[in-house]
């Protein structure tokens, strides 16, 4: 995806880099794993490489091939109902996490356990019967419970297009009334992904709101004015505690909020320092002036 290109440069280079996982960290024959997401278009070159030494591979997927495939997910305003074949046996779960993709994170992360714990002491099934009770790392499509109006706001890392569009697709799943994004781009980093972040959140939200997310030796105002450029109708609040304020204020019940771009982080870089802010933290405080 559209992440890391200030290092990388390229798309090239992000995938050569993201091979050398199989190719210089994975070490020959089948006693090493290569666990693939068969959905995605470069896929093959990975399946590639993990037989050119030898590994076992785990395929996850919708395709008839995949050892892990998801046959179906619906969604719920709570979570996701999934049915999957895991490894020729069929199982319906009840999933407490919100987005697809947390779906293939979960199975990837079974794949992991199945990998690394003795397998004659416990059986497929008690790993996956453990999958409910699973619920997103902080930051990660998180939940925060208690607005007053019972408007669903989630706080999620989503800090490039390809993430925010599927952090939005996701949510549009879940969510009846309006969803409102509230999101910026960082200073001093691939400034491309800025117009193609604003182009996600005009399509896929109903309001947009930019903000400012660790500006670092950058004009914040220049900032925002490269996102606007394609999402001119969005508000321009450059203070991130008043941004996130305005859509909880705005938010009413059946709508979704959702806080893009610093997830897990606790603090806004601004020049050169790390001013403390933590957006789950400011969430909360904006519910108490409801």
């Amino acid at each position: 995806s559209h992440d890391h290109l200030d290092y990388h440069k390229s798309f090239k280079d992000y995938k050569a880099a993201k091979m050398r996982l199989f190719s210089d960290l994975l070490p020959n024959g089948e006693k090493y794993t290569a666990i693939v997401n068969t959905d995605f278009e470069d896929s093959k070159d990975f399946l590639g490489r993990a037989r050119k030494k030898g590994n076992t591979i785990v395929k996850i997927g919708n395709s008839k091939t995949s050892d892990i495939k998801i046959k179906s997910i619906k969604t719920r305003p709570d979570g996701q109902n999934v049915c999957v074949n895991i490894f020729g046996e069929d199982y319906d779960l009840s999933l407490n996490v919100y987005g697809e993709f947390q779906v293939y994170n979960l199975l990837t992360a079974l794949v992991f356990v199945m990998k690394t714990i003795d397998m004659q002491k416990h059986s497929l099934k008690d790993i996956v019967e453990l999958l409910p009770e699973v619920t997103p790392p902080p930051g990660r499509m998180q939940l925060i419970d208690g607005h007053p109006r019972r408007a669903k706001v989630f706080v999620d890392y989503a800090h490039t297009p390809d993430a925010l569009e599927k952090a939005l697709v996701n949510l549009r799943k879940h969510t009846s009334g309006r969803l409102i994004c509230v999101f910026g781009c960082g200073g001093d980093r691939d400034s491309e992904k800025r117009p193609l972040m604003g182009k996600v959140a005009k399509k896929y939200a109903d309001i947009g709101i930019v903000t400012d997310d660790n500006p670092r030796s950058e004009d914040p105002q220049k900032i925002r004015a490269d996102i606007l450029k394609s999402i001119p109708d969005a508000k321009d609040i450059g203070d991130r505690s008043h941004a996130i304020a305005e859509a909880i204020k705005s938010a009413t019940e059946g709508d979704s909020v959702v806080i893009a771009g610093k997830g897990h982080e606790r603090g806004q870089i601004i020049g050169n320092q790390t001013m403390p802010f933590f957006d789950e933290d400011e969430v909360r405080k904006a519910y108490r002036f409801l």
